[in-house]
């Protein structure tokens, strides 16, 4: 199957994916607004996320890719099979006790006299939700493994199943107008749902590629070296997960709606980050491991180049789209219910930043999975740890200021510096990368792309969208100015040169150097 295809397939499932993220993100401030209550679930939601990206979607899953490819290419899937046994079994040890030692912090924490009303709650509803860690990491896992095995379809679709099910929690609660700490309650029974249901669908489709499920405390030469890959890489995604933690707990310290202003910004930004970026990563990131595995270091560097190319022609133009229609899309999809106007003005200034960094959110991600694929934790950690302490260094010097756009200046300088960090030292990957083969393609992104903003910012400017206009008209034109922008900048992309198109070619292993 040629790359282009499995792209397409990948890309359209995440795709329905984040839109139905997106839709839940749309009823759940039309039920909330940016109140306390949606700030103590958001800051409840966030936990097991972190978690989540800490192990599922992080460390674990980075360092388990490479050695269950290496034993599934070197010798047979009964004995990648057994690896992901041992895995999982340690996993489910760690995660339970995890869940179970959280569950005692927060009920100690709500017990502290003088604090706000929205900290107690916040710390209920984070007892409530953190099970849904054991689902969601689990899940990350075995979707990880059906990447390698290249099945990428129901691999893509656990977030889909978790946000229908919040979807529905929030459509019956408001169908029968509870009250809304009885619907907050409601909506993380959805999340437990939606978590526990894709965990067993990913079970199923594993089982139907022979894997049998087996509890297997014992130790292996693979499993060794997977702990060696997942001791320092713990280390990058915990610094890197920290990050994120200390600002939404300050933004949650800072006032009421701070964290919800950045929630937005983040789901905006990781719209087009989920379905093209990671789709990008998902597809190339089992390539790159297995290039890594059979020594084949041009093709590597081919699937690397690609790679690359890919997520700047998406992240770019992105960045430029979500910059000058901002204010448009917040109007148009996000004020319903207890969102208002007044929070669109609140939130354009953070996804105006956040948009400038997606370039670089983008890059980081995909350069970690570069050197995760080569098994070099070391340089992401270090990038992490400079990023974190960037990042709370001037969270601190802004803050007072700006406040939550403050925030979001130092979350988008730091995620800025990452990116360049690790670009600097892709010399211990031990491969080749000629500056000189980037030039071109990137230079007619960025040429497409400002074309594209130019287009936009006349057009914006003329008054095509006016004030005094329906909902259904200025969604309508918001639209129109999409598919306008990406036709012209696709059309200029493809005047400029065709080279970037080649990484949707078929693969061509004939010739490399093993």
């Amino acid at each position: 199957m040629v790359l282009s295809r499995k792209f397409c397939g990948v890309s359209s499932i995440t795709a329905f994916s984040r839109l139905s993220g997106f839709i839940r993100d749309v009823v759940l401030f039309a039920t909330f607004g940016t109140s306390a209550i949606s700030a103590a679930f958001l800051f409840a939601f966030t936990l097991p996320n972190l978690f989540r990206k800490l192990l599922g979607e992080g460390a674990l899953t980075s360092a388990l890719i490479p050695i269950f490819s290496q034993e599934y290419h070197r010798q047979d899937s009964h004995a990648a099979f057994a690896l992901l046994n041992r895995v999982i079994s340690r996993a489910m040890l760690v995660l339970i006790g995890i869940v179970l030692c959280g569950i005692g912090l927060f009920w100690r924490l709500g017990r502290i006299p003088g604090l706000e009303d929205r900290w107690y709650f916040g710390f209920q509803l984070a007892i409530i939700l953190l099970p849904f860690t054991c689902f969601i990491c689990l899940t990350a896992l075995l979707a990880a493994v059906l990447n390698v095995l290249e099945h990428f379809f129901w691999a893509a679709t656990p977030s889909l199943w978790m946000n229908m099910s919040m979807i529905a929690s929030l459509l019956i609660v408001n169908f029968f107008k509870f009250e809304a700490h009885v619907k907050v309650y409601c909506l993380s029974a959805g999340v437990l749902v939606g978590g526990f249901i894709p965990m067993l669908l990913l079970v199923k489709q594993l089982r139907c590629q022979s894997w049998v499920p087996r509890w297997d405390l014992s130790s292996s030469p693979a499993l060794s070296e997977l702990q060696k890959l997942f001791l320092p890489g713990l280390g990058g995604a915990a610094v890197a997960q920290l990050n994120l933690a200390v600002s939404r707990f300050l933004a949650f310290s800072l006032q009421t709606n701070a964290i919800s202003l950045l929630y937005i910004a983040d789901r905006l930004i990781d719209l087009p980050l989920g379905i093209f970026v990671i789709a990008v990563t998902t597809l190339f990131f089992p390539k790159m491991s297995r290039s890594s595995a059979i020594c084949c270091d041009e093709e590597f560097f081919r699937q690397s180049l690609h790679g690359i190319l890919a997520v700047l022609v998406i992240s770019i133009p992105a960045a430029v789209g979500l910059f000058l229609l901002g204010r448009d899309i917040l109007l148009t999809l996000f004020t319903w219910g207890q969102f208002r106007v007044e929070d669109v003005a609140s939130a354009l200034p953070v996804l105006r930043v956040f948009s400038m960094a997606l370039p670089f959110y983008a890059l980081s991600t995909f350069f970690t999975r570069m050197y995760h694929a080569k098994k070099n934790m070391r340089a992401p950690v270090r990038a992490s740890a400079y990023a974190f302490v960037i990042n709370l260094s001037l969270i601190l010097l802004l803050m007072r200021h700006f406040r939550v756009l403050g925030i979001a200046c130092a979350n988008a300088l730091a995620v800025m510096f990452q990116a360049i960090y690790l670009r600097s030292q892709w010399n211990s990957l031990g491969v080749k990368f000629p500056t000189h083969v980037f030039i071109k393609p990137v230079a007619g992104i960025l040429v497409s792309a400002a074309s594209m903003g130019g287009v936009l910012a006349f057009l914006l400017q003329s008054g095509i969208i006016g004030p005094n206009i329906s909902r259904a008209h200025h969604m309508a034109s918001l639209f129109g100015l999409v598919f306008v922008g990406m036709g012209i900048y696709f059309m200029i992309l493809a005047l400029w040169d065709r080279c970037w198109t080649h990484i949707w070619m078929p693969n061509r292993p004939e010739g490399l150097r093993h």
